[in-house]
């Protein structure tokens, strides 16, 4: 008995100096924020400034010295974050993480991300690449000075980080391109769905119109574009088009004129496909004709959706109002990035101040020098993503005695190929051969054929995340001649300035076709379907000085027929840009703080669609004769859907029902239509389309065993019931809280292991709001940051990442913004020198 109680003390004992030990390798990698800190390869003296959110504002006397700073101070908040971020690009997780990486490194190396930082990096105009160096100095004189105090996860792994190069900033670029930009399984997925089903139904499976959208850009209304450009231009950047009571002026260079909301039917993507102005898709309309892939190929190609997954919950929202509008009479910027929670916040917070050439303030990702969103004393900006179609497959025919050799018009040329050697945490090295076409890499294996990917992010003259002048910018027209060379993922953004514009473009490669849209696989053994080049930045879209002293995007149809370059297939619902738009229509003198409001609405007008015909099909339900009794009491569901007021609140049981309700529907028409093959489908704006359905009954969508869409409805409902009671555990709707069905939760990488579950992971806890409501939710992802751009007074401007600044677990800012965040609440972007001293926390002077 005494040998065991001994032996239980001395594991004991282990156990504590191992945590001790532990505790005491976290403590010490928080490196010093105050005194004074020698750094060779700074030419001046440079203050680092901390305030009450760690926010490092810093001071130099030269640009060189303010970006090598940066990449000094963010090598101290977010140094294992950044190594994992460039580890990710290049496809080297396996060789920290071992077998469980595997997938996504081979899937990294097929894009050949290695290959193509280096192309671009030999092409960087010089003072681009003098930025990456200054800012990877800068890391690496972090690394060199305090390599034996590195955060734990380095400990826990077991490695140590290799010095950071002006590569690793570029394959940042890619690797978010890649986040924002990947469509290539839409594609797979609208040929199979072409194939199998009548185009008239595809369409409106695939429907890209609504009603309810709100244009930035040109209009749906084709006879009044016809008669406008017979009457000739209006300058571009005019208010208000005085022969059309209103209207905008063209916002597409100089063109035809542009209607702010046009009342549109609701209709189906063949309504509102551009199919004036580009080539169909070719999908199921043109099989006779292509060479095309098989539906059995198709299935084996395409990964079935999961249970849980939505497709709605990825975007951002943004806004600019005119001074006109604003309590103070100067423009406020908004903007809310929606991306894949993750720990620590995908953004890090930083100040850059050089008297007379820089003072700008914002976020940007860990790794990329400059400000990615935010202000400097002259403009602001925003971004949401606009998610072009950007990556074409190529159907590849092989030779059929060299597996080599594919077919290019009238000859058969040899692939390149090479190998990539992966290597693997306890295990093997695993070899990779990697092939290559005329288009990009070979993505997929087929009988006698290959699948290549021809995709903008794998161009090599694509460079920095940003772009280089936008930091300095100091008017609209040096803010378009920044973005003119901006060449990452294309975004929408919103502008405002001192002299109190406002405005909108777009921005990055969007490519033109010879023939067709890309939006399914194509032959590629002739010159048929090639890229003829990219759309001329000053034919993007775009916008200045708007009539309605407004701009809004949330990653929806921005763009009118009448717009002449094909964008996408593929917008996302219009209810966050709707709401967002009625929001600020309701108020005139806007603030601060009704942004916040705003950014924070969890109006869910999608469910109010779905609650009313639920209840309708209640009302009629002795009209549905074959419907069975319900579970669960009729009574208590009117009751709770009637009393409903549709905000998508955490103790909200309308919003629990409506949402399950929404998925069940969509459930069940699928598989009506598409069989086997339904949960491959996923479209950005399938609430359009479940929203037309309960609108106008459509009768071909009617799934055969009923006679009615009452009793459809009612069949849907019973058996979105029966599944709440067991998600729930529980036949009682009251406590079918919608907080409990999409709790918040941020997973470390090394979260998943106990005991660092509790250590790195925050939550899971309840939260409001819907994928589809401006406040956008669901338990992976949602909104990555807030600001808000008072150009009245830059000092009531507001941001607030997700988590905190620092990725130390033991620091004070590991998670001290989270509250905050949770509740919509902010801080302070503090800008002037006066501010920042008041709220000072730390100072660190670093020397030469």
């Amino acid at each position: 008995m005494r040998f065991w109680r001994n032996l239980a003390c001395v594991l004991l004992l282990l156990l504590s100096s191992l945590l001790s030990y532990e505790y005491w390798l976290c403590y010490r990698a928080q490196t010093p924020v105050n005194g004074k800190a020698r750094l060779p390869g700074l030419q001046h003296p440079v203050e680092v400034i901390r305030d009450a959110i760690g926010v490092p504002h810093i001071f130099a006397q030269s640009f060189a010295d303010a970006i090598f700073t940066q990449g000094y101070v963010t090598a101290q908040d977010r140094l294992w974050q950044m190594d994992l971020l460039r580890r990710s690009g290049y496809g080297e997780l396996s060789e920290i993480l071992g077998p469980r990486a595997l997938e996504i490194d081979k899937e990294q190396r097929l894009f050949g991300f290695r290959w193509v930082v280096t192309r671009q990096e030999e092409n960087l105009p010089p003072e681009d690449f003098h930025c990456l160096q200054r800012y990877a100095a800068g890391v690496n004189a972090f690394l060199q000075l305090h390599r034996d105090r590195l955060p734990i996860e380095f400990h826990i792994l077991r490695y140590q980080p290799a010095a950071w190069s002006p590569r690793d900033t570029l394959v940042l670029n890619l690797w978010i391109g890649k986040l924002l930009s990947t469509s290539w399984d839409i594609d797979l997925m609208r040929e199979l769905v072409y194939k199998k089903l009548d185009r008239k139904i595809a369409e409106q499976l695939l429907v890209e119109c609504s009603p309810k959208d709100s244009l930035v850009v040109g209009s749906d209304n084709h006879s009044l574009e016809r008669a406008i450009s017979r009457l000739g231009a209006f300058p571009f950047g005019s208010l208000e088009n005085p022969l059309l009571g209103g209207e905008k002026a063209s916002a597409f260079g100089v063109g035809p004129a542009v209607r702010d909301n046009p009342p549109l039917r609701p209709s189906s993507g063949g309504e509102c496909a551009f199919s004036s102005l580009v080539v169909p898709p070719q999908g199921g309309m043109e099989n006779e004709m292509m060479d095309s892939l098989e539906i059995s190929e198709l299935r084996r190609l395409l990964r079935p959706r999961t249970a849980g997954e939505t497709e709605e919950s990825m975007g951002s929202n943004n806004w600019v109002v005119a001074g006109r509008r604003t309590a103070s009479g100067k423009p406020i910027l908004a903007n809310d990035p929606h991306l894949r929670y993750g720990v620590p916040s995908i953004w890090h917070m930083a100040h850059l101040n050089v008297p007379g050439i820089l003072n700008v303030i914002g976020v940007t990702i860990p790794g990329a020098p400059g400000i990615i969103l935010g202000h400097n004393e002259n403009i602001a900006w925003g971004a949401t993503n606009l998610a072009p179609d950007v990556q074409d497959l190529y159907i590849e025919k092989i030779h059929p005695q060299d597996h080599n050799r594919y077919r290019v018009n009238d000859s058969w040329q040899e692939m390149e190929e090479h190998q990539e050697i992966i290597n693997i945490k306890g295990r093997k090295p695993e070899v990779l051969k990697i092939r290559s076409t005329r288009h990009g890499p070979v993505f997929r294996e087929l009988a006698g054929r290959v699948l290549a990917l021809r995709w903008t992010l794998l161009d090599e003259r694509i460079s920095l995340p940003i772009a280089g002048k936008l930091n300095t910018a100091r008017n609209w027209e040096e803010f378009q001649l920044a973005m003119k060379k901006y060449s990452g993922p294309v975004q929408n953004f919103v502008y405002a300035d001192r002299q109190g514009n406002i405005g909108f473009l777009n921005a990055g490669k969007i490519p033109v076709r010879a023939r067709g849209d890309g939006s399914v696989p194509v032959p590629g053994e002739t010159d048929d379907y090639e890229w003829t080049g990219y759309i001329p930045f000053d034919e993007l879209p775009r916008s200045f000085n708007p009539a309605s002293g407004m701009i809004v995007t949330a990653n929806n149809r921005i763009v009118g027929k009448s717009y002449p370059h094909f964008l996408t297939h593929q917008w996302a619902s219009p209810h966050r840009a709707q709401r967002i738009q009625h929001l600020l229509e309701t108020k005139s003198r806007l603030k601060v703080a009704d942004m916040l409001q705003i950014q924070g609405d969890a109006y869910s007008s999608t469910n109010q669609i779905v609650s009313r015909s639920v209840l309708e099909a209640i009302r009629h339900r002795e009209d549905a004769a074959s419907q069975e009794a319900l579970d669960v009491p009729v009574k208590e569901i009117e009751r709770q859907l009637e009393n409903w007021d549709c905000l998508a609140q955490t103790d909200s049981v309308g919003t629990t029902i409506c949402e399950e309700f929404r998925e069940t529907f969509l459930e069940e028409i699928l598989k009506s239509q598409l069989g086997q093959d339904w949960k491959v489908y996923q479209w950005f704006n399938k609430s359009t389309f479940i929203e037309n359905l309960l609108q106008m009954r459509n009768p071909e969508f009617l799934p055969k065993q009923y006679s009615s869409y009452h009793s459809f409805i009612l069949a849907c409902l019973q058996e979105t019931l029966g599944r709440l009671k067991d998600r729930y555990k529980t036949a009682e709707p009251k406590r079918w809280l919608w907080g409990d069905y999409f709790p918040v939760e941020f997973r470390h990488p090394l979260g998943q292991f106990w005991p660092l579950t509790k250590l790195f992971n925050t939550g899971p806890i309840p939260q409001p709001g819907t994928p589809l409501t401006v406040k956008q939710t669901s338990s992976r992802v949602g909104v990555s940051m807030r600001m808000v751009i008072d150009f009245a007074d830059f000092e009531q401007s507001v941001n607030n990442i997700t988590l905190g600044q620092s990725g130390l677990v033991f620091s004070q800012h590991y998670r001290d913004q989270f509250d905050h965040w949770l509740k919509v609440q902010s801080y302070p972007m503090l800008f002037s020198r006066a501010k920042i001293e008041q709220q000072r926390q730390s100072t660190l002077l670093l020397v030469p």
